[in-house]
């Protein structure tokens, strides 16, 4: 399925916006797919593309959308931590290596829950459902939407 117009305008709108804020950011392919429940979906592959299962709420899509484009402006970065504290940080762990880790893979890091939470604001999407939908979802949210809500 095509990416619904509207969907293109605010990714290409939050690019600009996230270039205006200092990220360095390049279009993503955008893969689209039209889900059947309520809920949207996404998963963003740096340097490849995100893919995005839209479900019926227009708002939840919204925030998925900006969600992934999150990820894709924070990146990949190398972190080097223990397994328990990368498991508080809400890092998806495959295997349980030996202490300390390096993960060398996009994950919900401080940098990226305050990109997103910027970017929640900027669409002017309703916060107490940013913050329902992704506290539920993440510790680091709601961290960062106290640290952002004084910028």
């Amino acid at each position: 399925m095509a990416t619904p117009k509207w969907a293109e305008n605010l990714i290409l709108d939050a690019l600009v916006f996230m270039e205006e804020q200092g990220h360095s950011v390049t279009v993503p392919t955008i893969k689209w797919h039209k889900g059947k429940h309520r809920d949207s979906s996404g998963c963003a592959r740096i340097g490849d593309s995100i893919h995005i299962t839209g479900g019926k709420h227009r708002i939840d899509a919204k925030l998925v959308v900006l969600h992934e484009l999150a990820h894709w402006a924070a990146g990949i970065k190398p972190v080097y931590w223990d397994i328990e504290k990368a498991k508080k940080q809400g890092w998806h762990i495959v295997h349980e290596p030996t202490s300390p880790i390096v993960i060398k893979q996009m994950g919900h890091t401080t940098e990226f829950w305050d990109i997103a939470w910027q970017l929640y604001r900027w669409a002017k999407l309703p916060i107490r459902y940013c913050q329902q939908r992704e506290y539920s979802y993440r510790v680091g949210a709601q961290m960062a939407y106290k640290r952002n809500r004084r910028k």
